[in-house]
């Protein structure tokens, strides 16, 4: 079954990411098989991954978001074997 855990506030620069980072590197390094996303538009999680930003996509979630930007990751250079971005 898959299970969906949200990080989620109202108020910026709050440590929403480096929770969402470090809660799915540990899953990842406990066994589970992890997707990590971010809707918004700071590229947050692209610099704590090290993605370079020519590397990153921005259309293939517009169609189910519609006005909200999106950033979709689909490499697995994160350093832990079960973790997509």
């Amino acid at each position: 079954m898959i299970k969906v855990i949200m990080i989620i506030s109202n108020r910026p620069a709050c440590g929403q990411t480096t929770v969402a980072v470090n809660l799915a590197s540990g899953l990842s390094r406990k066994g589970y098989r992890v997707l990590i996303g971010d809707t918004g538009n700071n590229e947050k999680l692209r610099h704590w991954l090290g993605i370079d930003r020519q590397d990153t996509g921005t259309k293939a979630a517009k169609p189910y978001l519609e006005d909200k930007q999106a950033k979709i990751f689909s490499s697995s250079r994160t350093g832990a074997r079960h973790l997509s971005c």
